[in-house]
């Protein structure tokens, strides 16, 4: 079992080191060297990468590529990467995470899913379209508006 971090400021995931070797984990060699900035404001260095790690939140098993780290105060940070990947939201007030999406649920399950959108059609004048007001009412305002009205006596 891992102690994680659930990171949304950052942009990738991480292990550190000796968790990986703890867990006799396989790591690749990068092409380059990664930086990342780290909050402080310093950067750290790493040179390889854990590719499709298993992972079982709420027993359901994922992968995610993680960058080795040698100093980590956590075994795995979990960023962006795999937080929007998998459609993850942070509930701080409950202090847990959510899987959001339905869909996904399905489809893991081998389901048929259909992505499906209804777009509105708003026929009539497309630069009345565009006033706000105008567009709540295109009966009323089937020719182009040149401007305001002229003034007149009250």
């Amino acid at each position: 079992m891992a102690c994680a971090l659930f990171d949304s400021g950052a942009t990738r995931s991480f292990v550190s080191a000796m968790f990986a070797r703890t867990c006799n984990l396989l790591t690749q060699t990068f092409a380059q060297t990664i930086v990342v900035s780290i909050p402080d404001g310093s950067t750290i260095t790493s040179t390889h990468i854990l590719k499709n790690c298993p992972l079982t939140p709420k027993e359901r098993l994922m992968e995610v590529d993680l960058i080795v780290f040698d100093q980590l105060e956590f075994d795995v940070i979990l960023g962006m990467d795999w937080l929007s990947k998998l459609c993850v939201r942070i509930d701080c007030r409950s202090k847990e995470i959510i899987f959001d999406s339905p869909a996904r649920k399905c489809i893991v399950n081998d389901a048929t899913a259909y992505l499906a959108f209804i777009v509105e059609n708003y026929g009539g004048n497309k630069e009345n379209q565009r006033i706000p007001i105008v567009e709540e009412y295109p009966e009323v305002f089937t020719d182009d508006l040149s401007g305001l009205p002229p003034d007149r006596e009250t």
